[in-house]
């Protein structure tokens, strides 16, 4: 017993120092200015180990990953790159051992851009994904999927 006490209290602090990091409540930008290379940097994967381990300890917590692009190319093109977008994140999280049916993606191509500026400095800041967490206590999956995307 006294060796499941002991664990448990090595393990908790860096737990909450891990979530008290990040502010699982707000949403999360990831950009992807090398359109020829999807890499996520150091900050982005820290970023998604801990949300691993937010969605770890909390079984019920969803994610959702919305992708969009700058608006060159055609609609379809977009939607695809920004589709591109959202699977990489998503595969990072399902490595991890998230389930696939916890992941919500949403390819939405050029649609909400951040700026319209014609600089492409500027017009990089489009080519994002936007990551939420879903804080429910449903266990119908399906239910709060359908819900979700009708707001």
């Amino acid at each position: 017993m006294k060796k499941y006490f002991i664990l448990l209290i090595m393990l908790i602090p860096a737990t909450v120092q891990v979530f008290s990091q990040y502010n699982f409540a707000a949403k999360k930008i990831i950009y992807f200015n090398d359109l020829q290379n999807l890499n996520l940097n150091a900050d982005d994967t820290n970023y998604l180990d801990a949300l691993v381990q937010y969605l770890k300890a909390n079984p019920k917590f969803l994610v959702n990953i919305n992708g969009y692009t700058d608006n060159k190319g055609t609609h379809e093109e977009n939607v695809k790159r920004s589709e591109e977008f959202t699977k990489q994140i998503s595969l990072f999280i399902e490595s991890k051992d998230i389930t696939k049916e916890r992941i919500f993606i949403n390819p939405k191509g050029e649609s909400n851009p951040l700026t319209t500026s014609a600089l492409p400095e500027e017009k990089a800041k489009n080519n994002r994904v936007e990551i939420f967490v879903i804080h429910t206590n449903s266990d119908d999956i399906e239910k709060v999927k359908k819900n979700f995307k009708e707001e």
